[in-house]
């Protein structure tokens, strides 16, 4: 992409005129910490013990949908040089329509899971005789889940800065990231390096100080501006 270098030093420049921005993202991580279920509740059968992750999921899955939306506004507000708390914290509208669609990307990564699970089960039953381990076929299926969910990247941009209905976020996230594919795959990629190389730090409180001051916010507005550079073209 040709304006990669705009995108990148606009959401760079948004970053550092805008370091209240980075408090949304503390904010999150502190609710997020205080949020803990107890892990030592004894349940008196399996089915309530189910029944409290599916609700402990769905209300930690409305929290990071909120503040997603919060983030997205919140970024747009920052490469434009007008960010204010009170303006940002306007975005929570689209919290339900983001639920919605991050329970599509979840319903995406259950699939990864279980497809590159049971493929490498059935490829060591089926065909004993492979020149290569099973677990090469469960790599190989959750390396292509993962490259076709990339098109999802920009289904929350859509809703949250576009209005679009939730169909017709996801399928003009899919027209967007078709023809930028291999921008957003090597941002991405880039992204999972550095939380990979976060992850390695001995000190857990450390890496999320660094996930949540430095790596997502300028994941964020790195997206955004690139959302909005290819709005457009």
């Amino acid at each position: 992409m040709k304006n990669m270098k705009k995108v990148i030093s606009s959401a760079f420049n948004a970053y550092f005129k805008n370091p209240q921005f980075l408090l949304v993202f503390v904010l999150e991580y502190l609710i997020l910490s205080l949020f803990v279920f107890n892990s030592f509740i004894k349940f008196p059968n399996l089915y309530y013990e189910y029944a409290f992750l599916i609700f402990s999921g769905a209300i930690l899955l409305l929290i990071n949908s909120f503040f997603l939306s919060i983030f997205i506004g919140g970024s747009y507000l920052a490469l434009k040089s007008k960010f204010s708390f009170k303006e940002s914290f306007k975005f929570y509208r689209f919290t339900l329509g983001n639920f919605v669609l991050l329970l599509i990307l979840t319903l995406g990564f259950a699939i990864r899971f279980y497809a590159s699970s049971y493929a490498g089960y059935f490829a060591d039953l089926k065909f004993s005789n492979l020149p290569f381990p099973s677990y090469y076929v469960s790599l190989f299926i959750f390396f292509i889940i993962n490259l076709a969910l990339i098109f999802l990247t920009f289904q929350n941009f859509y809703l949250t800065l576009k209005k679009e209905k939730i169909f017709y976020s996801v399928r003009k996230s899919f027209i967007t990231v078709k023809k930028n594919y291999f921008t957003i795959l090597l941002i991405l990629v880039v992204y999972l390096a550095l939380d990979f190389l976060i992850s390695q730090i001995p000190y857990l409180y450390i890496g999320e100080i660094i996930r949540y001051v430095i790596v997502y916010p300028l994941l964020v507005l790195i997206l955004t501006s690139l959302f909005e550079n290819v709005q457009k073209t």
